[in-house]
């Protein structure tokens, strides 16, 4: 009997002994394993995907002339935004402190609903940018609410202008381009 106890423990130990080893084997290399099947996952050709198609662009798209004083702004933002540069942390402040200087010229609404409107536009600008120009008065009807969009692009333009930041060429043009489209009539005025 005792020697069936001995080899009963020794066969235990043996078998306890080949599972942690097994266990430490796949804890160390078995991640690697499963790296390797999600390589070849990813090297799978996936279909090229047209950006206009997805359909957050889409939906934005069909938007392109709906909205009204704050689609509008948000998308004069994104036409007059610097093309290809980093934005600093001082500029970022500065549109903060722009926001709080402005704030009875700016749209109102709920951060969500500003972010969301941002979102939106910027998709606009990006995939169509002459109709999002093109589109502005359709969005700012009432000429009084061009008069103060143009208000607020003259304040903020002001503004930077004071601050020492330089207007590029391209936002030159482009906010001339959004002065023209938005011309308020004579005797429009409100």
């Amino acid at each position: 009997m005792d020697s069936e106890f001995i080899v009963a423990s020794l066969d235990y130990y043996r078998d306890v002994r080949n599972a942690l080893s097994e266990a430490s084997f796949f804890e160390l290399y078995g991640n690697m394993f499963a790296l390797r099947a999600y390589e070849t996952d990813m090297q799978r050709e996936l279909p090229a995907v047209e950006p206009r198609q997805l359909p957050e662009v889409r939906a934005a798209l069909g938007e392109i002339g709906k909205g009204g004083f704050a689609e509008a702004a948000a998308r004069i933002g994104f036409i007059l935004q610097r093309k290809g540069k980093p934005l600093p942390l001082s500029r970022l402040e500065m549109r903060a402190d722009l926001a709080r200087k402005h704030r009875a010229l700016l749209p109102a609404g709920t951060p969500d609903q500003l972010r969301r409107i941002r979102g939106v536009q910027e998709l606009i600008v990006r995939f169509e940018p002459e109709q999002a120009l093109a589109t502005l008065p359709a969005l700012l009807a009432d000429p009084a609410d061009r008069a103060r969009m143009l208000a607020l692009v003259d304040a903020v333009v002001a503004d930077v202008a004071a601050s020492g930041q330089e207007t590029t060429a391209g936002q030159a043009l482009a906010l001339e381009r959004v002065r023209a489209v938005l011309a308020v009539p004579e005797g429009a005025g409100g």
